[in-house]
């Protein structure tokens, strides 16, 4: 009988240490924009292209991707999203480095307003014609 105990709670333990762990592995974060190069002109067609660079603090940092929200007409929130471990980590300390793409389709002329946000704070602001 109790090796037949045993043996039950040796494989309970087994496949209670092969069992998933659910927790999220990665949470979502802000990267740090450092620069931005957006035209001050352009045209409906082109529509409006910026590159940006953006940083996080060390390499455990990945991109995720490009945020636009268009707060009101022909303006644009912009942040760029990563990805961090959500638990404490050993990781390289080095700075992470990502230069993404910011492509905005303009469909009508006019004055476009891009602003570049570090967490809750405006970065700059580019204001953009489109002809």
């Amino acid at each position: 009988m109790k090796i037949q105990f045993f043996l039950f709670l040796f494989v309970l333990l087994i496949f209670s240490a092969c069992s998933k762990n659910n927790k999220q592995e990665n949470c979502i974060t802000d990267l740090i924009i450092g620069e931005t190069t957006t035209p001050s002109v352009s045209t409906v067609s082109a529509g409006i292209t910026s590159s940006v660079k953006a940083y996080g603090p060390n390499l455990c940092y990945s991109f995720r991707e490009v945020e636009i929200k268009e707060s009101s007409e022909k303006v644009f929130d912009i942040r760029i999203k990563g990805n961090m471990p959500c638990y404490p980590t050993v990781c390289l300390d080095a700075v992470y480095e990502v230069n993404p793409i910011v492509k905005i389709i303009t469909p009508s002329s006019g004055i476009y307003i891009l602003r570049f946000y570090n967490n809750n704070f405006i970065f700059k602001s580019d204001t953009v014609t489109v002809n």
